[in-house]
């Protein structure tokens, strides 16, 4: 998909109780992305999960014209009106903000919360994540579990293409000198840091590898991973022409998709320790 040159539009912070993001996915997102690319007015769309004062949903869009009041305010009153016709009368419990600052009012919409680039070079992955994000969690329920996944999907991906590119054997385990020092810094051996991680390692086995499987061999019905890993791969060729070497392994973009799926540091570094325990198995 061919970029246009952005065209600023408002930005829609989505506080709605996470039991009931799958339900405003699929029945009010969905369909109105649908119907503004049938009709061509958007380039792009940016999705992300949040919980900074309160569960969110970060939402932008790359309208083809230019943003105006009417258009912000047909989208805002689209949202609002969902969230008031479907307010859950419980909050979350699965995510417990950490903020000082007073949350948000849930069921509501607040704009301009948050900064997006859509001329960013880097923003397709991001794009690319987020189409993935609207078709996976217009279906499946969003709790931490399935983010979590998600997340091991997408850095499986990652890993696999840093390998390749850099011609490296996967028992070199290209993680392993992150979580070291991670564990260095917490004054902790990996293996009391991880156990969980272990222990749903060994009781998830089979279908731990075939997450693998599906990344790496592409063995779903989507081209999706394809297109993960080819852009991934153009990010590591601009990395190594700014930086003038190898890149680390923990790279920026790492973080970033924690981020857009709203998961912290900790969920990524667990995510290298599975990751490393499938390589060891390989």
């Amino acid at each position: 998909m061919q970029l246009s040159t952005p065209t600023q539009t408002d930005r829609i912070s989505v506080f709605y109780n996470m039991n009931c993001w799958q339900k405003f996915i699929a029945e009010c997102l969905k369909p109105y992305i649908l119907l503004q690319r049938q009709n061509q007015r958007i380039t792009a769309v940016f999705v992300a999960f949040n919980f900074f004062q309160g569960s969110n949903i970060r939402i932008a869009f790359e309208f083809v014209d230019e943003v105006g009041e009417t258009r912000t305010n047909e989208i805002y009153r689209l949202f609002a009106n969902y969230l008031q016709q479907n307010s859950p009368s419980v909050n979350d419990s699965d995510f417990i903000g950490t903020s000082l600052f007073m949350d948000f009012p849930n069921n509501s919409c607040q704009q301009n919360l948050f900064h997006i680039r859509f001329s960013d070079p880097n923003i397709r992955l991001q794009l690319l994540i987020s189409e993935k994000i609207i078709d996976i969690f217009s279906i499946d329920l969003c709790n931490g579990s399935s983010l979590f996944t998600f997340l091991l999907h997408v850095i499986i991906a990652f890993c696999k293409e840093w390998e390749d590119m850099y011609k490296i054997d996967q028992r070199s385990r290209t993680t392993q000198i992150l979580l070291e020092k991670f564990s260095a810094e917490s004054e902790n051996h990996l293996d009391a840091i991880f156990q969980p991680y272990h222990e749903l390692f060994l009781n998830n086995r089979k279908m731990i590898l075939g997450i693998y499987e599906d990344v790496v061999l592409n063995t779903s019905d989507s081209n999706f991973w394809c297109e993960i890993r080819s852009e991934y791969r153009q990010y590591l060729e601009r990395s190594l022409t700014s930086r003038r070497g190898m890149p680390s392994v923990l790279l920026p973009l790492d973080l970033i998709t924690a981020d857009q799926l709203g998961l912290n540091d900790q969920s990524l570094y667990s995510v290298y320790y599975l990751i490393n325990l499938i390589f060891s198995t390989l």
